[in-house]
């Protein structure tokens, strides 16, 4: 028997919420190590006289069981429910998870191999991390963290079945990954989430949504079946979109600090919201859209800059990033810096450009806050709620606290705070739990999706 284990991650969308749905706006994503798991076992076997048909099994953590069908024709990947094993009542599993499986058979081109047959158990599971739980009196209410399980979801189960078929080309995998998200949740999003889960923390600019419709195949989601159908539009074997991603993640010593609020929100009338917004009021929309690019740009500038330096000066890096970490900072802390460093044998040139790296972070950190803010008031939408505000500029006061604010459309899912060591982060976490706001146990983790192939005869 053969065994593949994939893992994907949940992300956290730090900078260009909302200007990331339009091209050629650059975001900044990070991953985490909360993650989103998929094992594939079983065995395919290949011959003429074969009948094509295999027996799937799904499996998930909360102990639910689904039995499928799948049927390999030319030009054609077929998923069929099998309702009379339903014996729960559970009905179908989702769509997500269907449309997932016929994009990993699709991307590893199973429509057209040698006919084979064979039975297959799919188990997932997912780090609890990414749900958040609340009580109504006896009753619980499982919630969302924010934090893109249904991305991780999507992009480890694409691996799975793709990586077990012979592919494992990440381009491929991201890509199908994208195409089984746009159909299951019948919308074409800007696609970082899916991005993020295949290929780690990131920059990243959309891809065009034309894009998906000259991919290899498209998905039918039909009642009781979904169809992985050969695009009779695509002469190739060509799946790549457009978008734009460069590895990108933050100094090492760095670390994210998530907290869940306890209160959801609803990301598609958010972004439905300011979409509309900024169809109508064009002038005042136009004026906030470019100050958020070019705070945007300086950003993500600032961050690479920084990961360069810390990078390939670590020693130093350490040095300079353990005063920081004592450091508040606000309008005088570089005077407070240099008052508490004592570093004989760096150069002053060296040290300005770390301290103006760092200053214009922290600025322009501020400013997208407010710019966000203010488009959210215009817009009628809470990105940045009066309630969570308070508690991210008291937040900002910690020592060794860079960034604070509402992670991607915003709202009452969770917040989030970038800190340079572990002495700062105990802070946040304590003063967060202090204000009913509970820390999260996800940490920054840049690596995307994980394959792991094994044979074993003992399964």
């Amino acid at each position: 028997m053969k065994q593949v284990r994939t893992s994907a991650p949940g992300k956290v969308l730090l900078v260009g919420g909302y200007l990331v749905l339009e091209r050629p706006n650059a975001a900044f994503v990070v991953t985490t190590t909360t993650r989103f798991t998929a094992t594939l076992k079983g065995s395919l076997s290949y011959g003429k006289e074969l009948s094509n048909i295999m027996q799937l099994t799904i499996w998930s953590s909360h102990d639910h069981t689904w039995t499928y069908k799948v049927f390999l024709e030319d030009g054609n990947i077929t998923l069929e429910w099998n309702a009379a094993k339903d014996s729960f009542g559970l009905g179908r599993s989702n769509a997500f998870i269907e449309c997932a499986i016929v994009c990993g058979l699709a991307v590893a081109n199973m429509d057209s191999k040698i006919p084979c047959s064979g039975s297959l158990l799919l188990e997932l599971e997912a780090d609890p991390s990414f749900y958040s739980v609340s009580y109504q009196g006896s009753k619980s209410i499982v919630g969302k963290t924010g934090l893109g399980s249904s991305a991780a979801l999507v992009s480890s189960v694409v691996g799975a079945f793709a990586a077990f078929c012979g592919c494992k080309d990440k381009e491929r995998i991201a890509t199908a990954a994208q195409l089984a998200h746009a159909t299951a949740q019948q919308k074409i999003g800007s696609g970082f989430d899916v991005s993020a889960a295949v290929h780690g923390s990131q920059s990243y600019v959309r891809f065009s949504p034309e894009s998906l419709e000259r991919l290899p195949f498209v998905i039918l989601n039909n009642s009781g079946h979904i169809v992985a159908q050969r695009n009779m539009n695509c002469a190739n074997d060509h799946w790549r979109l457009d978008e734009i991603w460069k590895p990108l993640e933050l100094p090492l010593q760095w670390d994210i600090v998530l907290g869940q609020t306890m209160n959801g929100s609803d990301t598609r009338d958010f972004v439905r919201k300011v979409i509309q917004w900024k169809a109508t009021d064009t002038h005042r929309a136009l004026e906030i859209w470019s100050q958020l690019k070019r705070v945007n740009s300086e950003l993500i500038d600032c961050i690479q800059k920084l990961s360069n330096f810390a990078f390939s000066n670590k020693k130093l890096f350490d040095e300079l990033n353990s005063v920081l970490e004592m450091i508040r900072l606000r309008d005088d802390w570089k005077v407070n810096f240099r008052s508490q460093s004592q570093f004989e044998e760096l150069s002053e040139d060296i040290l300005n450009d770390f301290l103006q790296v760092i200053n214009s972070i922290v600025e322009n950190g501020r400013e997208s806050r407010n710019l966000q803010s203010r488009m959210g008031d215009l817009a009628d939408v809470p990105i940045e709620p009066s309630s969570l505000k308070i508690l991210l500029d008291q937040t900002l006061e910690i020592p060794g606290c860079i960034l604070v604010g509402v992670p991607g459309a915003g709202g009452y899912d969770a917040i989030f705070a970038i800190v340079v060591g572990e002495k700062s982060r105990k802070l946040v976490e304590d003063f967060w739990k202090s204000n009913s706001c509970f820390p999260l146990l996800s940490r920054l983790h840049s690596k995307g999706l994980l394959i792991d192939e094994e044979s074993d005869n003992t399964f």
